[in-house]
């Protein structure tokens, strides 16, 4: 009987770790969300120094959420995401708004993609 109870604590410390970082990674996700969608209609707007200045607050976001999903996410998004951050500044300081979008829409995918890659539905279990 002891090792019912055992196994019944281990199963539910799993699922607190599973659900906790489903959770971060839900607030991860609406918050920049948030913000790519704030620097999208600044930078639609002409107002490049607001963009500017959103994508250096994403920056200093995601430095720290990176490290904390890294733990439990694949490393080749979260790269994917580093590499398009890291390339922001330096499009949007030197009016490459295209290719600036193009990196904050693939930012966007990405999110999306590890939020439905990480739900714990049928598809993703076997």
């Amino acid at each position: 009987m002891k090792r019912f109870y055992l196994s019944l604590a281990v199963f539910a410390g799993l699922l607190g770790v599973c659900g906790f970082s489903l959770l971060k990674l839900y607030d991860t996700r609406q918050e920049m969300m948030k913000m790519l969608d704030e620097i999208i209609s600044s930078t639609q707007e002409g107002d490049l120094e607001r963009a500017s200045q959103l994508t250096d607050q994403l920056a200093a976001y995601w430095v720290p959420e990176e490290q904390e999903l890294i733990r439990y996410v694949r490393h080749t998004d979260l790269d994917t995401i580093t590499m398009s951050v890291s390339k922001m500044p330096s499009l949007i300081r030197y009016y490459s708004i295209a290719e600036f979008l193009a990196e904050v829409n693939q930012i966007k995918t990405v999110l999306n993609h590890i939020w439905d890659s990480e739900i714990p539905v049928l598809r993703n279990i076997i």
